[in-house]
């Protein structure tokens, strides 16, 4: 390994940059770097009631979320912001899961007929689901 940069970074440092950090799930933070894709304006509230199911899952879910989004749970180097997280509007019906495109850290999120079907499909999506095996 290089001399020079083990003198500037220490292992755990250069871990964190490259890898990202274990620190708990901001919902807050990627809200606010989330963008939108196939939405109709009267869909707001709906998309409010996305964030608010998302507030209220337990850390380990939010942490499962963010695995299943993106096919990493760890927080990226810059802050949860910076997840850059895609929520795309796919369909509606209250049978399908949403399903995520990890490459891309988007969300294929379907239009559910209420709030309670959106948290129990969310739920269901990011705990019975085993992406490529990797943890």
């Amino acid at each position: 390994g290089s001399i020079l940069l083990r003198s500037m970074v220490a292992p755990p440092q250069l871990e964190s940059i490259l890898c990202g950090a274990e620190r708990p799930v901001d919902v807050a933070a990627i809200r606010t770097g989330a963008t939108f894709e196939d939405w109709r304006a009267g869909d707001q509230e709906y998309l409010d009631s996305f964030w608010e199911v998302l507030e209220n899952l337990t850390d380990s879910e939010k942490r499962s979320f963010v695995m299943f989004v993106s096919a990493c749970s760890r927080t990226p180097p810059r802050g949860w912001t910076d997840l850059g997280l895609r929520v795309q509007r796919s369909g509606s019906g209250d049978e399908r899961l949403p399903t995520a495109f990890t490459c891309f850290n988007l969300l294929m999120l379907p239009r559910y007929s209420s709030a309670e079907v959106l948290g129990a499909r969310l739920r269901r999506a990011i705990t019975d689901t085993e992406g490529f095996g990797l943890s």
